[in-house]
């Protein structure tokens, strides 16, 4: 345990200026307002206000609230167990890095980074897993076009086409629809005898280029 009061205003774990006795679930505390900020372009707790009444409702929060916001119109505080509408993320980013952010900014620093095993019915550590895992899910984006609706969608290696076609079936909610490539994708057609993953295409998944199209 440690015990000298350092860190960043918004960035440090609420221990260390509450007890200032912590230990190293700080660094998830930490990492998880940095990743939160990085989808949101915010900071999660109430960053407007001052440290004691940030550090205060922190200490209020329940396990799956991963953000504390002001409403001015009837001045008090909401506790968010999701991200704001204001990102760009996809859906299923969204969800799994919503149930990450819960164990990261867990306020209560013994359990932080951890979840109960259903196995042993003990905390295992879960931080780095978790996080390895989301960022290494395969995700196709469809764009249907009478809607305008951009839909995502986890691949893996057992999913069959048919598979797909029923999900994107059951998003749409029409019984008879074409696929069709965006230009430039590296499958000259679309075949019964790929599987979902064989349409992934690894450097589209990085928006920032503007030559990547926006869709799978």
């Amino acid at each position: 345990m440690l015990k000298s009061i350092v860190g960043t205003r918004n960035y440090v774990a609420p221990e260390v200026l509450d007890t200032a006795e912590y230990k190293n679930t700080v660094d998830y505390w930490s990492m998880g307002v940095i990743a939160f900020e990085l989808i949101c372009g915010n900071l999660p707790f109430i960053p407007h206000q001052q440290l004691f009444n940030i550090v205060t409702n922190i200490r209020k929060k329940k396990e799956k609230c991963i953000a504390i916001t002001e409403d001015f119109y009837e001045n008090r505080y909401e506790f968010n167990d999701h991200m704001p509408f204001e990102n760009r993320m996809s859906t299923v980013f969204l969800k799994s890095i919503e149930a990450w952010l819960s164990t990261a900014l867990d306020q209560n620093y013994s359990t932080r980074g951890t979840r109960l095993s259903p196995v042993t019915m003990k905390r295992v550590l879960t931080f780095y897993s978790e996080l390895d895992s989301i960022l290494s899910q395969k995700v196709l984006t469809v764009f249907y076009l009478p809607t305008l609706t951009f839909y995502a969608y986890i691949v893996t290696p057992e999913m069959t086409l048919r598979n797909f076609r029923d999900i994107i079936k059951r998003d749409i909610g029409i019984e008879n629809f074409i696929c069709i490539f965006p230009t430039g994708h590296p499958r000259s057609e679309l075949s019964h005898t790929y599987k979902p993953l064989d349409f992934f295409v690894e450097e589209w998944q990085d928006t920032r280029d503007a030559n990547n199209p926006p869709v799978m």
